[in-house]
């Protein structure tokens, strides 16, 4: 998640494998909407890696929700899609099964996504209907709508999920191009592999307008 939004990974200099870390939530992760929501501010949980998503290089799409003692980014999730993730492993024995189920429920009940502003699927529907389609059917839906169709077949789905809810945000007027930074609205270019190029604000908006089929 943090690479394909345009961050960075690092690896521990100390291993984790199989140990116990407490973490904290920050105030994005003790929002109601949070996959922590109803859990403790902080608590115990299992680690089996030393992957991490470098804290300052996370990207401004994404929203840190638990940390570690030490600072090390245990938790993400997305400002607008149904997407979020966790750097530890809810299903073990080490961060207990009341809690890991918690992160379950949470994730089932607020990680849904709106179709045409009524009909609501969770992000896991959403990425189902896609891996139902074919990496050819993928790649000509990514080229109709004028966004790249190379990469991985996860990769296509993710871009075709990204630029679905962002269409609906934008005709439902939730996302209003042209009051997002400039930042922003490069990160969103990228992260749609929109290749035509932009070289100001109003470039921008009038590129992801059409891409994004703005009338």
């Amino acid at each position: 998640m943090v690479e394909h939004f345009g961050g960075t990974l690092g690896v521990l200099t100390y291993p984790m494998h199989g140990k116990p870390s407490q973490v904290h939530l920050t105030r994005h992760g003790k929002e109601d909407t949070s996959i922590f929501s109803g859990l403790p501010e902080s608590f115990e949980v299992g680690r089996y890696h030393s992957l991490h998503g470098i804290r300052d290089c996370i990207p401004e799409c994404l929203q840190i929700t638990a940390v570690t003692d030490d600072g090390i980014v245990m938790g993400i999730q997305h400002k607008t899609l149904p997407i979020a993730g966790v750097q530890f492993h809810p299903e073990s024995i080490l961060t207990g099964p009341q809690r890991g189920i918690a992160m379950l429920k949470n994730a089932l009940q607020f990680l849904k996504y709106e179709i045409d502003g009524t009909e609501k699927i969770s992000g896991s529907q959403l990425v189902g209907n896609l891996e139902a389609l074919s990496v050819a059917e993928l790649k000509r839906n990514l080229a109709d709508a004028g966004m790249s169709s190379g990469g991985s077949k996860s990769e296509l789905i993710l871009r075709l999920a990204l630029w679905q809810h962002k269409r609906d945000e934008v005709k439902a007027g939730r996302l209003l191009l042209g009051d997002m930074k400039v930042a922003s609205l490069k990160e969103l270019k990228k992260s749609l592999g929109v290749r035509i190029t932009a070289k100001n604000k109003g470039e921008l908006v009038t590129v992801l307008s059409e891409i994004l089929q703005v009338s």
